[in-house]
């Protein structure tokens, strides 16, 4: 566009104030028209009208939206609106409001607003004589929009009414104000949690289970001024880094360690992770003597305490239990408890899945702080029981139906001493693991037995 010369813009302003002028002037005049109660009939109401009066009716619709003088009823679910920006968007209130919320944000709009009241005293900032400070909920929004569709701050930003720099730091202060509200979000629970999650995998199974482990890799673009040799594995070949999670029973995440470059194994990221040192000190997997909830499970014979479940890359532990995986000297007996197994350690796998899901930017490269990353990928974590803790879930569907199976019998366990040495730590690993194996074949029998008699007695009522 030309730019209006010196000398000539004061005649351009009093040309545009003119013409504002008319236009007022024809509306009031066209409004004083159409309400006037002297005329009679609609015949008589359009005469009344000159011709100024009808050129703005022109203008009509745009006056309505500018003045609100006419109020307007909340769009249809169907009527896409005009985007003039994401924070533009989400600040809107109709009926349509969650479906923006779960677009945007991949949550709902009453839980955005329940975490917002949690975080908003961190994310305040006093009003001095500089700029106005962003609000908290535009910077909350951004920072989880961010983790939501993996864009860069340079695209993302703008969309949000800020520049890369204030975007960059608008995600820092939303991991710190998430992991310093909700400080244990990630955790076991306690013992009523870890009694509800034990009777769940006890129900398929696996009793005195309290979760199952796996890793994942969180890819991530080439670092700079480095070859990238220890963040490329040779088996994605990609660059990325390792994160090793814990899920419960209901797909929450109740351990994370990310400190691990892409080219760490599984094993040795357990062995470097806080949940070994834990674990090994016997203060997170042994049985408490004081547990009210201790008499509603059963015990089996072998099994110390608590344990999680893993895959092959995961030594024999008494606390991890691994599938036996060697086809060539399988036997029956291992044959039906690997299956067993595998179905259920899939609660870690679907829970990563979900968890990648609901936060893309950790599903795909992208470019990343690394002394960052890990604060963002735990305060996503935590965002995610939230969800989940408040009733905002994903799919249903991806929920698994479990049934009820009766308990098999209730055998108690004198006390067992857990060797340290890795030998010892392996051998008392296996012997865990066989004792897993008897009960879940007897298990097993008697849940087909049941199987059988529910289809004799459904075949008799047929009968009769």
């Amino acid at each position: 566009m030309a730019r209006i010369k010196r000398g000539l813009r004061r005649q351009v302003i009093m040309a545009v104030v003119a013409a504002v002028k008319l236009i007022i002037e024809g509306a009031y005049e066209a409004m004083e028209a159409l309400w006037d109660t002297d005329v009679q009939g609609q015949g008589g109401m359009l005469a009344s009208l000159n011709l100024e009066a009808m050129s703005i009716m022109f203008e009509w619709p745009a006056l309505i939206e500018a003045t609100d003088i006419i109020a307007r009823g909340p769009p249809r679910w169907w009527v896409m609106r005009r985007a003039p920006g994401l924070w533009r968007d989400l600040e809107i209130i109709d009926n349509a409001d969650d479906d923006y919320y779960s677009t945007l944000l991949r949550m709902r709009r009453s839980t955005f607003n329940r975490i917002l009241d949690t975080v908003r005293p961190e994310l305040e900032k006093q009003v001095t004589r500089f700029r106005v400070p962003l609000p908290p909920a535009q910077v909350l929004a951004y920072a989880i929009h961010r983790w939501a569709h993996e864009d860069s701050h340079k695209h993302s930003s703008s969309a949000y009414g800020m520049g890369k720099t204030s975007a960059l730091r608008a995600v820092r202060e939303v991991v710190a104000a998430i992991v310093k509200c909700f400080p244990n979000e990630v955790n076991f629970g306690n013992p009523a949690d870890r009694n509800r999650t034990m009777k769940a995998y006890q129900a398929r199974g696996f009793p005195n289970c309290v979760g199952c482990i796996d890793c994942t890799h969180i890819y991530v673009d080439k670092p700079k001024n480095r070859n990238g040799d220890e963040f490329s594995s040779g088996r994605t070949k990609r660059f990325s880094q390792v994160a090793q999670m814990v899920f419960d029973s209901d797909l929450r995440i109740v351990d994370l360690s990310f400190v691990f470059l892409g080219t760490v194994h599984d094993s040795r990221v357990l062995l470097n992770s806080s949940l070994y040192e834990r674990a090994m000190d016997g203060g997170l997997f042994n049985e408490v003597p004081k547990d009210p909830f201790r008499h509603e499970r059963i015990s089996v014979p072998g099994v110390p305490g608590q344990y999680l479940l893993a895959d092959k890359g995961y030594p024999n532990l008494p606390w991890i239990i691994r599938p036996y995986g060697k086809p060539e000297k399988a036997t029956p007996q291992t044959i039906i408890f690997d299956n067993i197994h595998k179905v259920v350690r899939t609660d870690a796998e679907r829970g990563i899945g979900l968890f990648k899901q609901k936060f893309q930017l950790f599903y795909r490269a992208h470019v990343t702080n690394q002394q960052t990353v890990g604060s963002e990928v735990h305060a996503a974590c935590i965002i995610r029981n939230l969800l989940r803790k408040w009733g905002d879930v994903e799919d249903e569907r991806h929920m698994r139906l479990r049934q009820d199976i009766p308990s098999i019998g209730n055998v108690p366990v004198p006390p067992q001493h857990v060797p340290e040495s890795a030998s010892s730590l392996r051998a008392a690993g296996k012997a865990v693991r066989t004792a897993l194996c008897d009960h879940v074949n007897a298990w097993n029998a008697q849940r087909q037995r049941e199987v059988a008699l529910r289809r004799a007695a459904a075949r008799r009522q047929a009968v009769h």
